[in-house]
């Protein structure tokens, strides 16, 4: 009778510690996705702020020659240039997008539209296109 009761409890331990593992395993799990995430955002940051000036003027180059080769609407002090072609020539400096728009923004060479997001949604061509919006006068 006592063997019965001690495998019984020995079994409910083993029962309990197995629930206990799969928690923290997915615990785990969790805090290594948040942590991939943050070192993700930690090298998008890092690489941004290593953007030197010369590089900064080089993206500003790019979309200031879009916005007076090649622009699909005027704003007055600012015109729209199709993202597509921008992001090829960051490409071209070794830049990734998300990085070169960040910097653009932060500097003023672009404006946010109205969503507040890098580029704005216009209708072009008969559908709506993204575009990038260069502030052409200061």
């Amino acid at each position: 009778m006592n063997e019965d009761k001690v495998l019984e409890a020995l079994a409910q331990l083993n029962a309990t510690m197995q629930r206990g593992f799969s928690e923290m395993s997915g615990r785990f799990e969790d805090i290594e996705r948040r942590l991939g995430k943050q070192e993700k955002t930690a090298k998008r940051t890092a690489q941004r702020q290593r953007l030197q000036a010369s590089e900064i003027e080089k993206l500003k180059a790019i979309v200031q020659d879009l916005a007076r080769q090649a622009p699909v609407r005027h704003y007055g002090d600012a015109s729209a240039i199709r993202r597509d072609e921008a992001y090829h020539g960051f490409k071209r400096c070794g830049i990734d997008k998300v990085t070169a728009m960040k910097a653009l923004r932060e500097d003023g060479a672009i404006r946010p539209g109205h969503e507040g997001r890098n580029t704005d949604t216009i209708w072009l061509d008969g559908k709506c296109q993204r575009v990038i919006i260069v502030v052409t006068k200061e």
